[in-house]
């Protein structure tokens, strides 16, 4: 399982957000999209369009076709 953290919604809405998850042992990410803190094997998704290195298309497009 796969989520949004929002801890300070409260405060700062969608703003301040963490992407958070939980797995069993025999849950394995689907390739492109194994972001954690200990073994980063992928980029990051990143949703700011300002930024150099968004991807957040591509991830979505990627995240589809995985699932089809």
């Amino acid at each position: 399982m796969t989520f949004l953290w929002r801890p300070m919604f409260k405060h700062f809405g969608k703003e301040k957000q963490i992407l958070a998850g939980v797995t069993l042992h025999d849950y394995e990410l689907p390739p492109g999209f194994k972001v954690d803190e200990r073994r980063m094997d992928d980029d990051p998704i990143q949703a700011d369009t300002t930024l150099d290195d968004y991807n957040a298309e591509a991830k979505a497009v990627s995240l589809i076709n995985l699932a089809t």
